[in-house]
């Protein structure tokens, strides 16, 4: 499978969210509290399982990259670092930028299992995967930034 094109799709999904932001970001109370909890126990989990299984993580990661132990690890280390930073105010935002980047960074992972069994699971499409990372990715942008504000434009 051709990784390009999965992850320029993807990709869009940050600039879409900025751009649709002209007017501004609004907070949007209990439902975003509940959006960044979700997503930081999410990757707090996945963040454990990457230092309980490094070498199970280790080969979901594409051969064509060095060190898949040691990205293991880091990636790990990257997704606890980005769940507790969306907890936190003063980091919020830039937390759920660099995660959001960060799950573009990551997304070959997915393309390379995409479709295989991994232990007795059966892994999604890349077509349903790069859907599943454009919503994660929605989210985590949601939860740090707040619901864009879309200004429409007016006739003078």
């Amino acid at each position: 499978m051709h990784y390009a094109v999965p992850i320029f799709v993807v990709a869009l999904t940050i600039p879409a969210f900025f751009l649709l932001a002209r007017g501004g970001f609004v907070a949007f109370g209990w439902p975003q509290r509940g959006i960044r909890i979700l997503v930081a126990v999410i990757l707090l989990a996945s963040a454990i399982g990457h230092f309980l299984q490094p070498a199970f993580v280790a080969a979901l990661i594409p051969p064509v990259f060095p060190f898949r132990y040691a990205l293991a690890i880091v990636s790990g280390i990257c997704e606890a670092a980005g769940g507790i930073g969306l907890l936190l105010a003063s980091t919020r935002r830039i937390a759920s930028l660099w995660l959001a980047v960060f799950m573009i960074a990551i997304f070959p992972a997915n393309i390379y299992i995409a479709g295989k069994m991994i232990g007795p699971l059966h892994m999604p499409s890349v077509a349903v995967r790069g859907l599943m990372q454009i919503v994660f990715v929605a989210l985590i942008l949601l939860g740090g930034w707040g619901a864009p504000i879309i200004r429409k434009k007016t006739t003078a």
